[in-house]
């Protein structure tokens, strides 16, 4: 089968993947939220490529030769272009840096390009290596507290990065295996040694956002060691992933 040579990818996650594997040329169009810089940690790599939102009849003009979404991303347009003969890949979600690897070395595979995705691995794995500490009941805790009051859980990338980091996930001891709603009267009970405050687009403020701003919020932050982390590094299982290990494990090399 020839190499793919007009790539369209209609996901956050999947662009930057693609970004990382395959040379421009060979990408016909990526979202939109590619450029995004408040998501996509590949934002300056998009630029210049051209954009799509996702529909089939855009899809359809560029007459690619292979597709790429994510799982739940575009279905309708998805099942539309693979009724019409179109290849297409879907890559599976990734809640653990094992199933990371094997988004890359499915997409790698899909454009011929196996090399180039296990020296990516290697590389995101050296970092990761490198901040590793362990972990147990002498680290310190972190909860990470998102916009209206969401906690991040075990079941996730986030909770793999804080256990690289050495950092114990205060959501889970407080009883929220997976992530979910805690009320900050409950996070100012039980103060972590490590408040990491999910920083999503404070140019677009919106009413989840505020809880963040919340006075007994930011009292507690100017208390304890805080780190706002940028949602583009973790939205995607992808390649803002070692930066987020090595932010969470300086902070917590400070510790106490």
């Amino acid at each position: 089968m020839a190499k793919p040579s007009r790539i369209v990818s209609l996901n956050l996650c999947t662009d930057q993947l693609l970004l990382l594997l395959a040379d421009r040329s060979r990408i016909a169009s990526l979202s939109f939220l590619a450029r995004d810089r408040g998501l996509s940690y590949m934002a300056d790599a998009a630029a210049g490529i051209p954009a799509n939102y996702g529909s089939a009849e855009e899809v359809l003009a560029l007459q690619p030769d292979l597709i790429v979404a994510g799982r739940y991303a575009a279905g309708p347009a998805i099942a539309l272009l693979r009724r019409l003969g179109f290849a297409v890949l879907d890559l599976p979600l990734a809640d653990t840096m094992a199933e990371v690897r094997t988004q890359v070395r499915l997409l790698a595979a899909a454009i011929d390009e196996s090399g180039r995705g296990e020296r990516l691995l290697a590389g995101w794995d050296a970092r990761l290596a490198a901040v590793h500490v362990g972990t147990g009941k002498t680290m310190p805790g972190a909860a990470i507290y998102q916009a209206s009051g969401i906690v991040i859980g075990r079941n996730s990338l986030a909770n793999e990065l804080l256990q690289t980091a050495g950092l114990r996930n205060l959501a889970t001891e407080l009883g929220l295996p997976d992530s979910g709603y805690l009320p900050l009267e409950v996070l100012l009970s039980h103060p972590p040694d490590l408040l990491v405050l999910d920083d999503y687009r404070p140019d677009l403020p919106s009413l989840g956002e505020q809880l963040l701003r919340h006075p007994a919020l930011q009292a507690m932050a100017a208390r304890r060691r805080t780190v706002a982390m940028p949602s583009r590094l973790w939205v995607c299982a992808g390649p803002g992933l070692a930066e987020a290990a090595e932010r969470l494990a300086a902070a917590a090399r400070q510790w106490p």
